[in-house]
């Protein structure tokens, strides 16, 4: 390893085409909405998941960890501690930043309906009932936490540990989204009815698509930890992921918090 190439030695993630196509996903279902156009909308959403799908696919280190640690024994340098930690932090930094604008914005929508509308919701509009919700919402904070406890396995090198738990963070945050779901189609208006209606769904319907993007990527990570590319000093992809559920179980938990708590105040 003392004859490696330092571009080989201290790589770290390149270009990728992915975010791109990712982000072309997300304008088109904004395009298409404000085009009613709603198989632009499918499509926009089938592009976000191809995206966020290559975007997580890991690249094959270009030396193996035998390698990197001899480098660093011989040389005393750190290499690859956990991976491009910088770049790829700020890569998820970036997207979580622009998630919280888009859940900021929608929020102060929904307050300036608010107080706009002195009875909310509109007279004969029966309030959603919770119980779905409460129970969706325990289950994606769960899943939330069941990821973080993975990530602590990683790094202690426990990656059946890893695996066990990152799994049953999936399921928990697919039952989760389906009873986020279920309670979103048993509601008794649509986003045509009112400005009410249009609210409720659009921030409801932005808190699921967000934790289905956290559970695409968490099946990524059990896929490839199943397959053995994590560990305690390969484990990047799991931080970021972490990072991800972090802001997917605030944006559900205030989202829904402020549908369900906001018409009590009057």
């Amino acid at each position: 390893t003392a004859d490696a190439r330092p571009e080989e030695v201290f790589r770290v993630a390149g270009p990728s085409i992915w975010p791109l196509i990712t982000a072309f996903g997300a304008v088109s279902i904004f395009a298409a909405e404000l085009l009613k156009l709603r198989w632009g909308a499918l499509a926009g959403a089938a592009v976000i998941v191809i995206g966020v799908i290559g975007w997580n696919w890991p690249d094959k280190a270009p030396i193996t960890e035998e390698e990197e640690l001899a480098f660093e024994e011989e040389h005393n340098i750190p290499v690859r501690v956990g991976g491009s930690l910088t770049v790829a932090r700020w890569g998820m930094g970036l997207m979580n930043l622009f998630v919280a604008i888009a859940f900021m914005s929608i929020l102060l929508a929904y307050f300036y309906l608010r107080l706009e509308n002195p009875s909310w919701p509109p007279p004969g509009t029966r309030e959603p009932s919770l119980g779905l919700l409460v129970i969706g919402s325990a289950l994606i904070v769960g899943a939330g936490l069941l990821f973080r406890s993975g990530l602590s396995a990683i790094r202690d090198g426990r990656p059946r540990a890893l695996i066990k738990r990152v799994s049953s963070a999936f399921v928990s945050g697919l039952a989760g989204l389906v009873a986020g779901a279920a309670h979103m189609q048993n509601l008794e208006f649509d986003s045509q009815t009112h400005s009410y209606g249009s609210i409720y769904h659009l921030q409801g319907w932005f808190a699921i698509t967000i934790a289905l993007a956290a559970l695409i990527m968490t099946g990524l990570v059990v896929y490839w930890a199943i397959r053995g590319e994590y560990s305690s000093r390969r484990h990047v992809p799991v931080s970021n992921v972490g990072l991800f559920w972090a802001t997917t179980t605030a944006v559900w938990v205030i989202g829904f918090s402020v549908l369900a708590l906001t018409p009590a105040l009057t």
